[in-house]
């Protein structure tokens, strides 16, 4: 029985290994391939457990997975893009672009949303969607998650010097990111570094993340509150949508999903859920970003429901830096 098996190795990996009275706590990804269903000899069963292996960490680690044939242009697909992203930092494969967000009222520019660009020299323009979840997987999405994080920092500055005014600037936190137990430590670092009032930089967590262990993330909510920051949840409504967690997190504001806001003309039920998360969030203090806006519709719309913050192509797309300081007001 390979899963009763694959089980009790697991458990194995619950405790802390312990090495020169230093603990450990170590994850564990099994692949496993059986006989005759997968292959019939052994070097074929090898190779066929390690591709269900890689599955099982991109999957998220710490569990097993059974092979099917179907995975071997998923496995070469990772691996081709773990490649890629191999020193990428290092080499400066990476950029930010920004995205005004403008006040609903007023339609001035009310801050901007820094987002990660890959460019790789040989493979081109990388979309995140595929390079963010390997990014995930293999845990590069540490080392460019910090840089994104101070390279906003030095955005709000660079702003700030050029403009006369500070602008808020807010940056996604990916799941494995947020779990770095000194997460805040990192954030203040930057923040200090270039001298940045803490509630100009706002992090956005999606909901599913949020909501992965709630014990720790209301622990690192509050560190990371203390130093100011405002946090923000991301693609509200496609998650969890707990309403009695949100009362519990230490939030901000709310972020409706795109998707709602570019359906909402067609499909009328989204327009009542968008007055729906809009109420909640008035009623318990919260501000609102609508993403997606498109169209002078939307934003008529969205101004009469009282959202704070537009953000979509209506007003501007993600824009280099350089463009960013000259061209947006």
């Amino acid at each position: 029985d390979p899963e009763k098996m694959a089980e009790q190795l697991m458990q194995l990996f619950e405790e802390p290994f312990y090495v020169s009275e230093h603990e450990f706590f170590l994850s564990c990804s099994i692949g496993i391939a059986q006989y005759p269903e997968s292959a019939d000899n052994g070097s074929e069963l090898i190779k066929n457990a390690d591709t269900a292996m890689y599955r099982a960490k991109q999957d998220g680690k710490n569990g097993y997975t059974f092979y099917h044939p179907s995975m071997e242009s998923e496995v070469t697909d990772f691996l081709r893009m773990k490649t890629l992203l191999h020193n990428a930092l290092e080499k400066d494969f990476f950029t930010l672009y920004f995205q005004p967000l403008i006040d609903a009222q007023t339609l001035s520019l009310k801050g901007a949303e820094a987002l990660l660009r890959f460019h790789h020299p040989d493979a081109g323009e990388i979309s995140p969607q595929d390079f963010i979840p390997v990014a995930e997987a293999t845990g590069a999405i540490l080392p460019i998650g910090n840089w994104v994080i101070e390279q906003s920092c030095a955005f709000i500055s660079e702003y700030r010097a050029k403009k006369g005014v500070p602008i808020p600037v807010s940056v996604n936190i990916s799941a494995k990111q947020f779990s770095q137990k000194n997460l805040d430590q990192i954030i203040s670092q930057a923040l200090n570094h270039y001298d940045i009032d803490a509630q100009l930089l706002h992090l956005e967590l999606t909901e599913s993340v949020m909501m992965e262990d709630i014990d720790i993330t209301l622990s690192q909510l509050e560190k990371i509150k203390e130093l100011g920051v405002k946090i923000s949840i991301d693609d509200f409504g496609t998650g969890y949508s707990s309403f009695e967690y949100l009362g519990r997190f230490p939030v901000d504001t709310i972020k409706i999903d795109k998707s709602f806001i570019l359906g909402m003309h067609k499909e009328a039920h989204k327009k009542s859920i968008i007055m729906a998360i809009i109420s909640l969030a008035k009623a318990m203090g919260l501000a609102v970003v609508a993403e997606g806006v498109e169209d002078d519709k939307a934003v008529q719309f969205l101004q009469d429901m009282g959202c704070d913050t537009l953000q979509g192509f209506y007003f501007n797309k993600a824009l280099p830096k350089e463009l960013f300081l000259t061209s947006v007001n």
